[in-house]
């Protein structure tokens, strides 16, 4: 590059010679650079070799372009405004390379260790525009980017200006953005590290005299910062604390909870401002992910008392995100020992009444959003209202489960401080009591006045624990005929949850709202006086008489628990139990289970087959009987894998229900193309039969009976599966060779006595 001139012939001869300067041989002018960098005319390809020629100078002689500059300081600002122009408006990657190389920033950076808080603060704004230009920071060399951060952290410290103060955390915010950077500016801690960085090797003595070891930790230069008493600095310092966090809470938490920076965060909460309060619980969002917080914190500074009122905010904003910080501190290994239920409940309390006061969508609004109209602030308002809503729903089940890990820990059902004579509230019973009337009285009906939330609020409080909870407290405090009126709430709280979950279970089935109104029947005739734990509901399935409702009715809990991953009962209590009931009904001579029942039965003993024993002739038989009661299969049918393997896990339901309930699985996928023998199949449908051929050969005869006999929808389907798992075969497996054989001799002979028959009607 040292033989290439940086000159624009065009432009040249009308340039003063003081701008140009002889470099190995070839000439350098830098009117000519500001003009080129300046141009539209000009190439990307030519101004990029002409930075490049500019760096191979500022790399052999940096004094020579330092000398030509200093001759005017308008041109010096001129040149350095025109590069950093450059990387706002250049889009070739080369280019921007060299317009980052150029802006002598090696020589820029000196500026930060001047006394002069003016330049100081000119040049933080400079390097805030450059890291502000996309892959700007990521091409500067590591030395003279940790170099920057070690004088940022320096200049930022001893600022005594709002203007340097401001620029250097503008320039931070841009540094935070790079999880490289961020860990450089963590580690740096004093003086030593500027030393380190050999920054003070050039600097003359009056320089030198501004650098004595001075403490440059970030949390500590944040936390001044945040008790200053411009919110301006607060807001800032709080937005760059979560910005260090976000990269990694794990490693940066500590850090800042040892700086005592939590206290000061909390005291910032009784401020008024929305940005501020927003950028405080952002952060104390992030630190609640270090136990090292609840261990230190939550007592001394009153964590819960302190989101009650985060929760209370009239801006739905700041709400949401002090409800997000409530739903961390309800985790068991936050708590403090013993736990303050009372201030749990409070905490809960609080995100419940906001949902309440939430302002409830109008007429005109749900016009509004149907036809895609209407003012964009009311529809952020209530898009606002939503998202507090889902994030309440996220911490009323922390708030569950949490009582439910506490209910394993006989240590932790009371307060141990709590005087032997005196009745406290402070316990866990007293909160799972609210739990339950909490739901009751203000979830379900908040819910249910935005239909739309529904399925996803019960699916939430079913995959929360919310059968269990439910029925363990029921049988706790309402056998016996006490508490009707908790047992009231109790059994409307548990039918409106099932009731809630009944239409999302396979609702394509042209049964499901007969299913639907039998089931709502079964909960409703019996919900009433069940008040027997869930342990205890073995005893009621395999009473030879039993209460068929009751036991009806314990079948439909089990099912709609288990299908949200809420297990009531082992996998083998449950198989044998509902072995049992069936054995029962049939012994007594009683009128086969419902539809809706046997659909319950028959998922709950495919979901718990693989754990327990397999059936004996007796049971099977009692099941195949059972099952062929009913006119139609698909009214209960599931749409889940375990069905299709115990269907044909035996041969006696695979003959008598295996066509039926492939033709059902097939139904519910889409149509699949012959897969490529080379790649996996993407179709989780197909892999699953797929899966079942592998596991039983024999299915490969029903899949055939179906291309023969099925529909054309159904036989496609099924030539699709049995062509991707032959393809996918060696050249030769005798096995299925041996299987198919005569199945396929049988087929071709149909198909040319079909043909012949054809022939003959045509002929005719």
């Amino acid at each position: 590059m040292s033989t290439v001139n940086v000159m624009y012939e065009k432009i040249h001869y009308r340039h003063d010679p003081r701008w140009c300067v002889a470099d190995g041989g070839a000439m350098l002018c830098v009117a000519c650079v500001i003009e080129m960098m300046e141009s539209a005319e000009v190439s990307s390809v030519r101004k990029s070799m002409a930075l490049a020629g500019v760096g191979g100078v500022l790399r052999r002689t940096p004094g020579v372009i330092k000398d030509l500059l200093q001759q005017d300081h308008r041109v010096c600002l001129h040149f350095t405004a025109s590069l950093l122009g450059m990387l706002h408006t250049v889009k070739d990657q080369a280019t921007l390379e060299h317009t980052v190389q150029v802006p002598l920033l090696e020589r820029l950076s000196a500026g930060l260790l001047f006394p002069d808080e003016a330049l100081k603060s000119s040049v933080c704004y400079i390097f805030r525009g450059v890291w502000g230009c996309s892959g700007a920071g990521q091409s500067l060399p590591p030395a003279l980017r940790d170099k920057l951060c070690v004088l940022l952290l320096q200049t930022l410290s001893w600022a005594c200006t709002p203007q340097l103060t401001i620029n250097c955390l503008g320039f931070l915010k841009q540094l935070l953005k790079m999880g490289e950077v961020v860990s450089v500016l963590m580690n740096c801690h004093s003086e030593q590290d500027l030393v380190d960085a050999h920054l003070t090797e050039d600097l003359d003595p009056e320089q030198d005299s501004q650098f004595s070891m001075r403490p440059c930790s970030l949390p500590l230069i944040l936390k001044k910062l945040l008790l200053s008493e411009d919110e301006t600095l607060q807001v800032a310092s709080a937005q760059c604390m979560a910005s260090v966090l976000v990269h990694s809470p794990s490693q940066y938490c500590t850090l800042f909870i040892r700086a005592d920076i939590p206290e000061f965060l909390f005291e910032r909460l009784c401020s008024r401002s929305e940005a501020l309060l927003w950028s405080v619980y952002s952060c104390l969002l992030l630190l609640t992910e270090d136990p090292l917080f609840f261990s230190q914190c939550h007592s001394v500074y009153g964590a819960v008392e302190v989101m009650v009122g985060g929760v209370s905010s009239p801006c739905l904003q700041v709400a949401t995100q002090a409800a997000h910080a409530a739903a961390a501190l309800l985790r068991l290994n936050h708590q403090s020992s013993p736990v303050q239920y009372k201030e749990l409940k409070e905490l809960v309390e609080a995100v419940i009444s906001r949902c309440t006061d939430l302002p409830l969508p109008t007429k005109k609004h749900r016009r509004a959003i149907a036809s895609h109209t209407g003012a964009e602030p009311s529809n952020q308002s209530h898009r606002a209202g939503g998202e507090f809503l889902l994030q309440a729903l996220v911490c009323l089940q922390a708030a569950c489960r949490l009582a439910e890990q506490c209910a394993g820990e006989p240590g932790l059902k009371e307060n141990a401080f709590t005087a032997p004579d005196r009745k406290s509230d402070d316990t866990l019973d007293s909160f799972c009591l609210y739990l339950l009337h909490c739901c009751d009285s203000a979830c379900i009906p908040t819910f249910s006045l935005l239909p739309s939330m529904m399925p996803l609020f019960s699916t939430k409080l079913a995959s929360s624990g919310f059968f269990r909870l439910t029925l363990e407290h029921k049988a706790a405090f309402c056998a016996g005929n006490r508490n009707p009126a908790l047992n009231t709430a109790c059994t409307d709280f548990l039918y409106r949850l099932s009731l809630c979950l009944l239409p999302q279970l396979d609702p394509d089935t042209s049964s499901h709202h007969q299913d639907c109104e039998e089931m709502e029947s079964l909960l409703r005739q019996s919900l009433p006086s069940l008040c027997c734990r869930p342990s205890e509901w073995p005893s009621l399935l395999c009473e030879a008489p039993g209460p068929r409702a009751t036991q009806y009715c314990l079948l439909t809990l089990l099912y709609l628990a288990h299908q949200h991953g809420n297990r009531l009962l082992p996998d083998p209590v449950v198989f044998s139990c509902v072995v049992a009931m069936l054995l029962s009904v049939q012994e007594q001579g009683d009128h086969p289970p419902p539809p809706c029942v046997l659909r319950a039965a028959l998922y709950l003993l495919s979901v718990t087959q693989d754990n327990s024993p397999n059936l004996d002739w007796a049971p099977l038989n009692c099941i195949t009987k059972a099952l062929s009661h009913c006119p139609c299969f698909s009214s209960i049918y599931s749409h889940h894998s375990a069905l299709l393997h115990f269907v044909f896990r035996y041969p006696e339901l695979a003959e008598r229900f295996g066509s039926r309930v492939l033709e059902l699985w097939l139904t519910h996928g889409p149509r699949p193309e012959a897969p490529d023998p080379a790649g996996p199949d993407q179709s989780s449908n197909i892999s699953v039969l797929q899966s079942l051929v592998e596991k039983n050969p024999t299915t490969l005869l029903t899949l055939l009976g179906l291309v023969c006999d099925g529909e054309s929808w159904a036989a496609s389907r099924a030539l699709g599966v049995l062509t991707g798992f032959l393809l996918a075969l060696p050249c030769c497996d005798p096995t299925v060779s041996t299987l198919l054989r005569p199945r396929l001799l049988q087929v071709l002979q149909r198909m040319a006595a079909d043909g012949s028959e054809a022939h003959r009607v045509v002929a005719g």
